[in-house]
């Protein structure tokens, strides 16, 4: 029966079942490799009302109650580090004070950042200039994670990036906010040339429509966002408005106005509204018979 759930066509004594392979002997050893974490994730799905209850015990019950009741199957909140970071930053980058057509100020060099701002309009900011069809500030933002404390032997069943919006301006038109990875130079600070960082696949998103200016507006990652968490180091994620991520803007021009998303950053006090990702995990056990 085991074997039928694990999907495993072996008729000799299995010794040991790993993430991605399995051990067999006929009177040599044989191991099974497989190219990703088949068994662990057949396990998981199998067993996935097990799981539930006993993350429900660890979150509900042992976490509060006696840590040393906690199951293993548990779930991660965390947040960028308050100014001075001393191992995650979060922050905006812009290129900005120019004067040029959408796709040029997309794709120049950052001329600005800020990693201390409490909450900013630059968050995710398109700023119109004078000349006609033209752009003054295209703003970006970056949030890092310490998330090492999952540990490589888990498996991710959920991640939900949680951003406090506090205002929002569709003077040019009502962009989508996007979430991506980043990759900034430093973990514990920014400077202008990451504004080129940030990457080119969604890992989910919010409509302006939708976004929420007195609350978490809360993204829930896809499959790819998922794979951007670092389980035993520093996670990076980025946001940008829709026309930032499709390198096209289908707003509508006037002279000298924004279309933004205004997000909270860690340097507001407290942590009601700051930045969070909340990852939900099990831990990997080996099974083993003989």
């Amino acid at each position: 029966w085991f074997r039928w759930v694990l999907k495993i066509d072996c008729k000799y004594y299995i010794l040991a079942i790993q993430p991605n392979n399995y051990t067999w002997y006929d009177g040599r050893f044989h191991t099974d490799f497989r190219t990703h974490n088949k068994y662990s994730k057949r396990l998981y799905y199998a067993f996935y009302p097990l799981w539930w209850f006993a993350h429900q015990w660890d979150v509900l019950i042992a976490n509060n109650f006696n840590p040393k009741w906690n199951l293993g199957f548990d779930s991660l909140t965390a947040y960028p580090d308050p100014d001075p970071e001393t191992s995650t930053v979060d922050g905006f980058v812009s290129r900005h004070g120019v004067d040029e057509v959408f796709s040029t100020i997309r794709s120049g060099a950052g001329t600005t950042f800020d990693d201390s701002f409490a909450n900013n309009a630059n968050s995710a900011r398109l700023l119109s200039s004078v000349t006609t069809d033209q752009f003054g500030r295209l703003s970006r933002s970056i949030y890092l994670f310490d998330t090492s404390s999952i540990g490589s032997a888990t498996v991710i069943s959920t991640a939900v990036l949680s951003l406090g919006g506090v205002a929002k301006v569709n003077s040019l038109g009502s962009p989508d906010l996007e979430v991506v990875s980043s990759s900034p130079a430093s973990n514990t600070a920014l400077v202008n040339a990451d504004y080129g960082t940030l990457g080119g696949t969604s890992y989910g998103s919010v409509t302006y429509a939708s976004f929420s200016i007195t609350g978490y507006n809360d993204i829930t990652l896809n499959a790819s966002g998922i794979t951007n968490i670092n389980k035993t180091g520093i996670s990076k994620f980025g946001a940008m408005l829709s026309w930032d991520f499709n390198n096209s803007f289908t707003g509508t021009w006037a002279s000298s106005v924004s279309s933004y998303l205004a997000i909270v950053f860690a340097d507001t006090a407290g942590t009601t509204q700051d930045p969070k990702l909340v990852v939900t995990y099990n831990q990997f056990f080996n099974v083993a018979f003989v």
